[in-house]
């Protein structure tokens, strides 16, 4: 008679913590979407917007911006490389 109950208690812990972990999971996906917009869809938009104003200040502006995003973009691809390799070296 108590195994019973013991056995629901232990599931509906299970079940809630595995819907925790998809909320977390789902919250985690929407927060990198919404970085990826504000990183990359903003500033797109932004840099469309300057080169049809064909103001060169702000031109500038976006180009150097655009150039370091390219470059921690690489430089994060060959870090994460780097590091996988020295974490799965062990």
């Amino acid at each position: 008679m108590c195994a019973k109950p013991c056995i629901d208690y232990h599931c509906n812990v299970l079940h809630r913590y595995q819907c925790n972990l998809g909320v977390m999971i789902l919250w985690a996906n929407m927060i990198l979407a919404l970085c990826c917009f504000m990183g990359v869809a903003l500033p797109v938009y932004s840099t469309f917007k300057a080169i049809e104003r064909k103001d060169e200040d702000e031109q500038k502006k976006w180009l150097m911006y655009w150039a370091s995003y390219g470059t921690f973009s690489i430089a994060e691809v060959f870090a994460a490389s780097f590091l996988l390799g020295k974490v799965f070296e062990y």
